[in-house]
């Protein structure tokens, strides 16, 4: 399993893609605020991808579009 652990805009950001038995990956993302460590949101599944840098480059983008849009 590929992740990746960034910060942006007082969040951290765990993108990671979980590999399926048909070869494709899914896309998740996991945010927990810095200030306020219960604040945790988690998004699996959010999209499938025939590779694994894909699935994991998504979460973070998904990750970050949340955290604009509602965090």
């Amino acid at each position: 399993m590929q992740n990746m652990q960034n910060q942006y805009r007082g969040y951290e950001i765990h993108a990671f893609a979980h590999p399926l038995g048909d070869g494709t990956y899914h896309s998740n993302v996991e945010l927990a605020a810095n200030d306020d460590p219960s604040r945790r949101y988690a998004f699996h599944a959010i999209e499938y991808f025939a590779d694994m840098t894909s699935a994991v480059t998504h979460g973070e983008q998904y990750g970050a579009w949340w955290i604009d849009n509602r965090g």
